[in-house]
């Protein structure tokens, strides 16, 4: 039963992680892919249980290997607690990165710029939206 739960969470956390870590220029086809590769995990799974009869423990070594690496792998990922969705790649690129450190490029800029920036998008165009409704600025 405890491995029942485990397995709904991390289905659940594949949806969830997946659409605060990729941009949103590719945020549908990185969800579609994990549930796709959800669903083959759980095509393969119940012919781990023949692995059996080559050693009887295999199939727990098999799967409890497998969920120790990608749990370290996991703690890899950046931490997304309180920061906007990314729109763009460079974005979703400088998010585990520490904003003090520039990436060097001709159109990199940072996190913090980025955000910035499309946050005065966004202001600019609910105020010109507000200014076309009401033919008045508020």
């Amino acid at each position: 039963m405890i491995g029942k739960f485990a397995v709904a969470i991390a289905f659940g956390l594949i949806y969830l992680y997946t659409c605060e870590l990729y941009p949103t220029i590719i945020r549908s086809l990185a969800v579609g892919s994990g549930s796709m590769m959800c669903r083959v995990g759980s095509v393969v799974a119940p012919f781990c249980v023949n692995l059996a009869d080559v050693w009887i423990y295999l199939p727990q070594l098999i799967v409890g290997i497998l969920a120790f690496i990608i749990g370290v792998l996991t703690l890899l990922l950046p931490e997304t607690l309180g920061k906007p969705l990314t729109t763009t790649l460079e974005e979703a690129e400088s998010l585990g990165r520490d904003p003090s450190k520039k990436i060097s490029g001709p159109n990199n800029r940072d996190a913090e710029e980025g955000m910035e920036l499309n946050q005065n998008e966004t202001k600019t165009a609910c105020w010109r939206e507000n200014k076309d409704m009401s033919g008045r600025t508020e």
